[in-house]
């Protein structure tokens, strides 16, 4: 899948921000927030993750989006993903264990 189609388009009432480098050691890749608080559909917010690609697993990079009952629930793990030295760690606790809707995207 392409960069393109990876970019959610802004729609009005829509933010999208830009993808956020995880650090190095990160088995996350980047992240991003859809902030559809303002939509006029009533849309859910969304956080993208992509996962790095493992050599050992030979498996290609992941992207995932997480989409959220919540407005506040979305900008609340985004702060957190956004404030961690460990996103991976985020996503593992406040993502997965809490087994928050997910659609693969690639």
């Amino acid at each position: 899948m392409s960069e393109q189609e990876l970019t959610p388009t802004e729609n009005q009432g829509e933010k999208v921000s830009e993808w956020v480098n995880a650090p190095e050691d990160s088995h996350v890749a980047r992240f991003r927030l859809i902030d559809r608080s303002g939509s006029e559909f009533g849309a859910s917010s969304e956080i993208w993750v992509t996962f790095k690609s493992s050599i050992k697993n030979h498996k290609a990079p992941a992207s995932y989006r997480y989409t959220f009952a919540t407005h506040d629930e979305a900008r609340s793990v985004w702060a957190a993903l956004k404030g961690s030295a460990h996103p991976g760690e985020v996503v593992h606790s406040e993502l997965i264990l809490p087994r928050v809707p997910y659609q693969r995207v690639s």
